[in-house]
């Protein structure tokens, strides 16, 4: 009786689900979409009821209707979001050791979940350096109780389907390594499946899939004007912002709206037109500048790499307020779009206090085609007390061979002959090949007596 009542109210989408994976896998016949190569958007047979009620069984859980009529009607597993999804019963241990003890238990995660909440969620495994390994089990857990693993995303990522509690039925994205937890958007497992074949059709870079808001450009629109809540405003933002396009009369919604003093919302909005129309965004991204300048030189290498040499005179303008290495790491990605001579904006960085800002100065001088005329911030570079800017140094100058390098290659030479641990020496024998010198002629020649 429950079997049919759930099939009969999710019969229509799951007729839709069945006529849209073949136009899923017409549309990226390249298997483009990250992990498409995996399951060629083809489904295993479906499960009988007796097999989800063993697994139930099995476990002491009840799995979501919405999955439940999905395994029956559609598919054991398969073609899906990232490598797919599991059959039936596999995958368990994804996330806990022992799922018999673990399915069954409450689930602890929320949508929302800020990051002092899961901050205090995973204290017990973070702050226990040396925690035996049957403690870690147990606080793995309990951290994932309530979770059926529905497939795997790379890099220890995984989506999962809540089994319990007021969330049942929601798809979340969880990580091994222990990240905040980011629900998908949809109520349930059908309309989650449906929405990752809706935009591998539509190719709305359905790879990294289930993180942002999704919809029709029209129902994102129309939430973001009229939700009182600033964060769903920003995932509306978010959602249109990684469409393939927006209408015009969407752009110009957008580009109409005033922010206020709502900070996030100004940089997202920014990003957007600057994807979608340079000419109104980069206005908007300008003004950003005093406040947040790292946001912004984010934003171009993101958005609008082409146009990087714009943005030449604001890194010129603003280098005594580059005080962080992450801000100067995109200011040099930026410079390195301009198709300049970036150099005398980097030299005051390579002699910089702090090593990393040392580092990144001179790998973005490397990166330049009149590099030779650097010659003389990369010898100081050489001579570095930080053995990894040393290296950078060392990689940055190995292909060019002006003689006036070989003393400091030998100084560096007889500093790291013994202990190395930065790779120096396998960079000192690549340029002394540029140099056509040996290492045991480069040790034995006086350079301080005749040069």
């Amino acid at each position: 009786m429950i079997s049919h009542l759930e099939t009969d109210h999710y019969a229509a989408q799951i007729a839709r689900i069945k006529a849209k994976l073949p136009a899923a896998r017409a549309a990226d016949t390249d298997l483009k979409v990250f992990g498409a190569d995996s399951h060629h958007y083809q489904l295993q047979e479906p499960v009988a009821e007796a097999a989800l009620q063993q697994v139930e069984a099995d476990y002491g859980i009840r799995l979501p209707e919405a999955y439940r009529c999905f395994m029956r009607e559609v598919g054991n597993g398969g073609a899906g979001p990232f490598y797919g999804i599991y059959p039936l019963g596999h995958g368990l241990n994804g996330l806990v050791d022992d799922p018999a003890q673990y399915l069954r238990q409450p689930c602890r995660l929320q949508p929302g979940m800020t990051d002092a909440q899961w901050k205090e969620l995973t204290r017990a495994i973070e702050e226990e350096q040396d925690m035996a390994d049957e403690a870690f089990e147990r606080a793995m857990g309990e951290l994932y109780a309530g979770l059926l693993p529905l497939g795997d995303q790379g890099c220890a990522n995984y989506h999962a389907l809540v089994l319990n509690g007021p969330f049942a039925g929601r798809v979340v994205n969880v990580s091994w390594e222990r990240y905040l937890p980011g629900f998908a958007y949809e109520a349930n497992f059908l309309d989650w499946y449906e929405r990752w074949l809706d935009e591998v059709i539509a190719d709305e870079q359905a790879g990294w899939f289930g993180y942002n808001r999704g919809g029709p450009e029209a129902a994102l629109l129309h939430l973001f004007q009229t939700t009182t809540e600033a964060s769903v405003r920003a995932e509306c933002v978010v959602g249109l912002k990684g469409k393939k396009q927006l209408s015009p009369p969407v752009l110009q919604a957008l580009a109409a709206y005033e922010p206020g003093d709502d900070a996030r919302l100004r940089l997202l909005l920014a990003q957007l037109l600057l994807r979608f129309d340079y000419a109104q965004g980069r206005p908007r991204l300008l003004a950003l500048v005093p406040d947040n300048l790292l946001g912004v030189l984010q934003s171009v290498v993101w958005y609008a790499k082409s146009h990087s040499a714009d943005w030449l005179p604001v890194i010129a303008a603003n280098l005594d307020r580059i005080q962080d290495t992450q801000t100067l790491d995109f200011a040099t990605y930026v410079l390195q779009e301009t198709g300049t001579d970036y150099g005398p904006l980097l030299l005051p960085f390579a002699a910089s206090p702090d090593q990393q800002q040392r580092i990144t100065a001179l790998h973005a001088l490397a990166k330049l085609p009149n590099k030779a005329q650097y010659l003389t911030t990369f010898i100081t570079g050489l001579h570095d007390a930080v053995p990894r800017v040393v290296h950078t140094a060392l990689q940055a100058v190995s292909d060019l061979p002006d003689p006036q390098l070989r003393p400091h290659y030998q100084a560096v030479a007889i500093r790291f002959a013994v202990l190395d641990d930065n790779y120096i020496m396998v960079n000192i024998d690549h340029a002394l090949k540029t140099q056509g010198i040996s290492l045991e002629r480069l040790l034995r020649h006086d350079y301080g007596s005749n040069g």
